[in-house]
């Protein structure tokens, strides 16, 4: 089981939907984890349960909504403590820092700190990661149409006093009005689909699915063409 971290205040819930579908088509088997504050998936996920924790299936993949620990998941699940999750991969939406200790991202595969500029979303991401316990290594992931070095730098600044360890390359969405408008209306037909995001949008998304995946660029075009067809 493969663990990826998504940490930080910017909203980051549908990226890591959009992330889920294409992992699930790549015939992997997967849980969301929503354990942010807001836990916006209770509210764009279709479900039935009234429950403060649950799992539902959305497009394929399984959703968990409500669990501060992949203990308390195992538990829900009815495994003990000592089992492992039946996943291939496990994508985890943290904002808090119980998420930080509960989900034990300095063991994960891969951990990516979203942001953009906004001094609330990095000063809250940053205030997220300071509960780390021992180094991390983590890749920025950066949504902002126009990023500069200072800006960059400053980023770098605030992160400076915690062990964290910075992939050297950043991933980088040129977050455009075509998908702010694209990802609302798959919100609404309750669908993931591409067909309407940005090629810049489908770029960074396939840059992070090339990281995280075991398969080849092609194969993971090929998804994304398989997606973009419905």
């Amino acid at each position: 089981m493969k663990i990826i971290g998504f940490i930080g205040t910017y909203d980051k819930s549908d990226l890591i939907m959009y992330l889920a579908r294409i992992t699930t088509d790549l015939n992997y088997k997967v849980l969301v984890v929503d354990s942010t504050l807001r836990q916006k998936m209770r509210y764009i996920i279709p479900t039935m349960s009234i429950s403060k924790s649950y799992i539902t299936e959305y497009d394929g993949f399984d959703v968990a909504i409500g669990f501060n620990s992949l203990n308390e998941i195992k538990k829900y699940l009815g495994n003990t403590d000592e089992d492992y999750l039946e996943y291939d991969y496990v994508f985890l939406d943290i904002d808090a820092d119980w998420g930080m200790q509960g989900f034990d991202l300095q063991n994960s595969y891969k951990n990516y700190f979203v942001t953009n500029f906004d001094m609330y979303v990095i000063k809250r991401g940053i205030e997220t990661i300071s509960n780390i316990e021992g180094r991390v290594k983590m890749t920025k992931v950066i949504f902002s149409r126009d990023i500069n070095k200072a800006d960059d730098e400053y980023l770098n600044y605030l992160v400076s006093e915690f062990d964290v360890e910075w992939a050297k390359e950043e991933i980088r969405f040129p977050y455009e009005q075509g998908d702010e408008t694209a990802i609302m209306e798959n919100q609404r037909l309750s669908r993931i689909k591409f067909k309407k995001l940005t090629m810049q949008y489908k770029d960074a998304m396939m840059q992070i699915a090339g990281e995280i995946l075991d398969s080849s660029p092609s194969t993971i075009k090929k998804v994304f063409k398989m997606i973009d067809k419905e």
